[in-house]
């Protein structure tokens, strides 16, 4: 039997039970943005969908349609096949574009098959709307927003509160799902962002399994990351939650820096950086720069970066240190990580 439903019911079905989200869209609809967790199995692939949508824009929609079923025909039932053996383990979920040729055709083959199914009515463009509408609401949680000079180690604080028991699945970390570290290097090392769909959708998820009554803590960031912008709900959440202000030395700084950023694996990739400041930092220092990278020689690189280029930018873009909440020192993480928890728990 195959059940009609929209996203927001179809999502409600994993408190219950456990649920398989199909995506049966090509595979650069499904790179594109997907439902959290959703299988792809493509009932056209990425150049078979091509195809039938330049013979529906020149021909007409029957000879499309007639066109992909032909293509389709001799590839289901082994579509089938994996859809049965996932269904074994869960319900199943079907969704393509937008409710239509392509879930239909492989729900009628599991309805005959005599597997149950659901079938996302609206399809992919149905749950767009439900992340669209989720994204104009104010955003519904507390927020705390941890500050602090580049390389303090943000990052590594925000996820080692992540795992803590009573703050588990209480932090969002922005710059992982954004895919870009959000500095001049945030691309260095890393694969290529996602789309901003895809981040809002993985933004989305992280929320999912938030207390209400407990504080939300996050990273401070600039509204654009990378190419990746934070929704305006979450970023205006940010701008008046309370804030944490994390410190440490210059020494250990730039020892973190290079730590994460491993420079003598991408030197090249660290010069060019290096030479887009030059508007910033002026042709003679960041030739001398770009030479020392190329040398081998990182930790007086990373000093004069530090202290000519992120330290004033932050102080010029953030809040002055004497408006936050709390001050940490951020020279040991699980310190820090402990130190910022007992803050939160008394929020």
């Amino acid at each position: 039997m195959i059940i009609e439903m929209d996203f927001g019911k179809a999502w409600s079905l994993q408190k219950t039970e456990k649920v398989v989200f199909i995506d049966v869209r090509s595979e650069n609809e499904y790179e594109l943005d997907h439902i959290p967790n959703a299988v792809n199995i493509p009932i056209l692939n990425n150049e078979l969908r091509e195809k039938t949508g330049i013979l529906y824009k020149q021909v007409g929609h029957e000879e499309a349609r007639i066109y992909g079923f032909q293509q389709i025909a001799p590839i289901l039932p082994k579509i089938v096949e994996q859809i049965i053996a996932l269904s074994k383990e869960a319900k199943v979920v079907i969704y393509c574009w937008r409710g239509g040729m392509r879930s239909q055709a492989v729900a009628a083959v599991l309805d005959i098959m005599r597997v149950p199914v659901i079938r996302l009515n609206k399809g992919y463009k149905g749950y767009r709307n439900y992340i669209n509408e989720f994204w104009q609401k104010p955003f519904p949680f507390p927020v705390v927003v941890l500050n602090g000079f580049t390389g303090v180690g943000k990052t590594k604080i925000i996820n080692a509160i992540s795992v803590m028991p009573h703050f588990a699945n209480q932090t969002i970390d922005l710059e992982g799902l954004a895919g870009h570290r959000g500095s001049a290097f945030g691309a260095i090392g890393l694969m290529p962002q996602p789309s901003q769909k895809l981040f809002e959708s993985r933004l989305w998820y992280a929320t999912e399994n938030f207390s209400y009554n407990k504080p939300v803590l996050v990273e401070g960031e600039s509204k654009r990351i990378g190419n990746i912008l934070i929704p305006d709900s979450l970023f205006n959440a940010m701008q008046k939650g309370s804030c944490i202000f994390a410190y440490d030395t210059i020494e250990n700084r730039v020892l973190k820096i290079i730590e994460d950023y491993e420079p003598q694996k991408a030197p090249l990739a660290i010069v060019e950086a290096i030479e887009r400041l030059k508007g910033s930092l002026g042709k003679e220092k960041t030739v001398s720069l770009a030479q020392s990278i190329k040398n081998g020689v990182y930790k007086p690189v990373v000093a004069i970066l530090l202290n000519d280029y992120y330290d004033p930018l932050y102080k010029h873009t953030k809040q002055r240190e004497s408006n936050y909440n709390l001050k940490v020192d951020a020279a040991n993480t699980e310190k820090a990580a402990l130190v910022i928890s007992e803050y939160l728990a008394n929020q």
